[in-house]
């Protein structure tokens, strides 16, 4: 990962983000301290978001049929303690 001068990056900006675009990592300083992290993004597929929301609903089957369902004061931890999650 590069370190980059604020200044450096606002001369540079648009080639630096073709670096980042082909994987490329960096820290802007400011006065010598990291400011900021400048990375790819994590974009999620729509394969995985379908696939993200298939394993929420199947867990919230499974917490349904072993009724831990919350009721209106309850919190996980109540839950946890009672034995019932």
């Amino acid at each position: 990962m590069k370190t980059i001068p604020a200044t450096e990056a606002k001369a540079h900006f648009s080639a630096i983000l073709d670096r980042v675009d082909h994987g490329e990592e960096f820290v802007l300083t400011r006065h010598g301290k990291g400011a900021a992290y400048l990375g790819p993004s994590q974009r999620a597929t729509t394969g995985q978001a379908a696939q993200a929301v298939a394993e929420l609903q199947a867990w919230r089957s499974k917490v349904k049929s072993r009724g831990a369902i919350l009721e209106p004061g309850e919190t996980v931890k109540s839950l946890i303690s009672k034995g019932r999650l």
